[in-house]
């Protein structure tokens, strides 16, 4: 017999992953390493309530979390990969102060 308050439990919890995804991918850009954070909780949130409630709640809240992690990590590549190059050419630093 389930609990009468199962299936809110459930779907809160689909809609805290929704709402962690869709923060994930509008941060993504200027705060990359939150988004491991945000991400990481928001799609164990998902997978955990996998098959307990809305399907359709389910997927969002995975796919969300998954595309905020897919930007997060390209954002956070391209910083890298733009300070080394800035690293391994500082004439260009040189000449924005001069």
């Amino acid at each position: 017999m389930k609990k009468k308050g199962g299936k809110k439990k459930s779907e809160a919890k689909n809609i805290i992953s929704i709402i962690l995804g869709s923060i994930s991918i509008l941060i993504s850009w200027f705060l990359p390493y939150i988004i491991f954070i945000t991400g990481t909780i928001g799609i164990i949130l998902a997978y955990t309530e996998k098959g307990k409630s809305s399907k359709k709640l389910n997927v969002w809240g995975f796919v969300l979390n998954l595309i905020g992690l897919a930007l997060g990590l390209f954002f956070l590549t391209l910083t890298l990969l733009f300070l080394v190059y800035l690293g391994n050419n500082p004439e260009i630093l040189n000449s924005l102060n001069s």
